[in-house]
């Protein structure tokens, strides 16, 4: 099976995976591991952006489904890439869905980290960073208050 194929591209079609960080991670986890996800069922993927409130549908074209949250935009690519790929990990490894043991869970877990470390993809020791592009938003929601404050009071 060609993982980008019969996996990626039906989700971009879908619109389920759009453009940015997760598209991002996704892009950098088949260009590591493309014979591992090769290998993988036919997934489906959803990532959905902000303005989603929810999906009921079908999956044809896949055996499983991964989601990664949009609030995974916030994060630094980092963190995105090794969530992504600590996703994938519990494909390739073949794990249940829904596992009530704890310890078990506990396991997997540890497991899927250390596969996703295997592939080059450690789990960020600061997973939330602030960065220039996030300073550079900062400052202009701080601004555009300013100005709405400013437009409040000579409007009075």
């Amino acid at each position: 099976m060609n993982w980008f194929q019969q996996s990626l591209l039906p989700s971009v079609k879908r619109k389920w995976v759009t453009e940015g960080k997760r598209c991002r991670a996704l892009e950098l986890l088949y260009r590591t591991i493309p014979d591992v996800l090769d290998q993988t069922p036919r997934t489906a993927i959803f990532a959905p952006d902000t303005d989603t409130g929810g999906l009921y549908t079908d999956a044809p074209f896949a055996e499983v489904m991964v989601y990664l949250s949009p609030d995974l935009e916030h994060e630094s690519q980092e963190q995105v890439n090794f969530t992504v790929a600590h996703e994938f990990a519990h494909v390739v490894l073949k794990h249940s869905p829904l596992c009530w043991n704890h310890e078990q869970s506990r396991h997997d877990e540890q497991t899927v980290d250390r596969l996703a470390k295997e592939w080059g993809f450690d789990r960020p020791s600061q997973p939330y960073k602030v960065n220039r592009e996030m300073l550079t938003v900062y400052r202009d929601y701080l601004a555009s208050r300013a100005e709405d404050a400013l437009s409040a009071v000579s409007g009075s």
